[in-house]
C-alpha cells in the first residue's frame, strides 16, 4: 500500500485531469486520465509492473484509442517513486506488441526510451554526495 506521502503525490499527479473510463472485466473504471493532450496513468503496486521485462505496458485497445488524441504520455510509478514521460510519437515509434495472461494484449515500451523524474525529495545521503563538476 502506498505511503501517505505517495498518496498525496498520486492525488496531485491526477489533479485536474479527466478520467478516461473503460469496462474492464465487466466493471467500468478509470484506466487513464487526460488534459490538454496529455494522458496519465498510475502504476500503483508491484502486481501492475512487469517482472521480466524492463518496460512500461498498457492495454493495446486503450493506447490505440488515445494515442491520436494526445501529445505526451506520463506514468507515475508509485513502486519506484518516479514519473516516466514519453511523447506520443515516440510511444508509437518504440512500442512492441506484448501479451500477458493477466493483462491481455498490450503495447510495451522499454523504460530506457522514457525520461525519468523522481517524485521523492532527496535523502540526506543524496544531499551529502559529492556533485560531479565539468573538468573543462
Amino acid at each position: 500500500m502506498p505511503s501517505d506521502q505517495m498518496k498525496k503525490i498520486m492525488k496531485d499527479f491526477l489533479k485536474g485531469y479527466h478520467p478516461l473510463v473503460a469496462e474492464v472485466n465487466g466493471i467500468r473504471r478509470p484506466i487513464a486520465h487526460s488534459k490538454n493532450r496529455t494522458v496519465r496513468w498510475v502504476i500503483r503496486n508491484e502486481k501492475q509492473r512487469l517482472r521480466k521485462i524492463d518496460g512500461i505496458a498498457k492495454d493495446r485497445e486503450i493506447m490505440d484509442a488515445i494515442l491520436g488524441e494526445c501529445d505526451l504520455v506520463e506514468v507515475l510509478d508509485v513502486v519506484e517513486g518516479c514519473i516516466y514521460r514519453i511523447s506520443a510519437q515516440n510511444f508509437a515509434k518504440y512500442r512492441r506488441p506484448f501479451y500477458a495472461d493477466s493483462g491481455g494484449h498490450q503495447y510495451i515500451v522499454n523504460r530506457s526510451k522514457w525520461s525519468r523524474e523522481s517524485t521523492l525529495p532527496p535523502t540526506i545521503e543524496d544531499k551529502n554526495k559529492p556533485k560531479a563538476v565539468p573538468l573543462f
